[in-house]
């Protein structure tokens, strides 16, 4: 028979889940952890069962707070950002300092790729991202020379 356990409790365990799953933790180990920290033990498919309620919760809360979204989105932005810069200067000197791995060309093109990715987000969240279709470029400066010529109906060559 399954151990009741208080509303309370149960939200504790459902954010520690979202917060050890964000964090890359395999499911048989989020399980483990619950039982450590005292929770009755669920089978894998109801952790992941509980792991999707809750996200699709979240996702409907996100949906409600949409002007928040930006803020988080950078948020997660600049943790994969230093995350991805880390291993990079691992990569290039001597030793990753995550994980202890000697210089590693391959690795370096990955994280550099990643960072540019981040970049893009950053820019298409920030709606700074002026070479995509439809954007608006910047005003140049004109010339104040360019702008006599045209005036007096001389043609600017370049």
């Amino acid at each position: 028979m399954a151990e009741k356990i208080s509303q309370a409790d149960r939200d504790r365990r459902r954010e520690r889940l979202i917060a050890l799953r964000a964090g890359g933790m395999h499911w048989h180990l989020i399980v483990e952890a619950e039982v450590r920290e005292g929770f009755p033990r669920r089978s894998l498919s109801a952790v992941r069962m509980e792991y999707e309620r809750a996200m699709g919760t979240r996702k409907k809360e996100a949906a409600a707070h949409a002007e928040y979204d930006p803020t988080l989105e950078d948020e997660r932005l600049d943790l994969l950002q230093r995350a991805n810069e880390q291993v990079l200067r691992g990569a290039q000197t001597g030793r990753c300092v995550t994980c202890g791995r000697a210089p590693d060309p391959e690795l370096v093109m990955k994280a550099t790729n990643v960072l540019l990715r981040v970049a893009e987000r950053r820019a298409r969240l920030k709606g700074l991202d002026l070479g995509k279709k439809g954007a608006a470029a910047p005003a140049a400066e004109a010339d104040p020379v360019d702008v006599i010529k045209k005036r007096i109906g001389l043609s600017i060559v370049r």
